[in-house]
């Protein structure tokens, strides 16, 4: 069974851009930068809290995927929910996948 068999969902990338409001101030928006990605996510049971260095996290789900252009202030949206990144681990360092952790900030509708 390979990986890319597992992943049974798709998630979109959202990253906050900034744009010149045309009176000296900006104008954050949300932009999605990647869309119907694979992925699989997993509910952990309860809320995981773990101590990553001096970073205390807290999550409630763990995400898999190929490895992509993401950074912990990007927001991730899998099946109606929105998803805050709490921790983005590449496991085997050689670029076959992520572990990241999500903290779910809006449900599901």
């Amino acid at each position: 069974m390979s990986f890319a068999s597992l992943m049974n969902n798709t998630m979109a990338v959202k990253r906050a851009t900034k744009a010149s409001d045309g009176a000296g101030g900006w104008t954050e928006t949300l932009a999605t930068i990647q869309t119907a990605y694979p992925c699989q996510l997993q509910p952990m049971s309860g809320e995981k809290r773990a101590l990553y260095g001096k970073d205390l996290v807290e999550a409630t789900h763990v995400l898999f995927c190929t490895v992509l252009d993401i950074t912990e202030a990007d927001l991730i949206e899998v099946d109606g929910g929105t998803y805050d990144i709490q921790m983005i681990r590449n496991i085997d360092r050689r670029g076959h996948h992520l572990e990241i952790d999500l903290r779910k900030i809006k449900p599901s509708r």
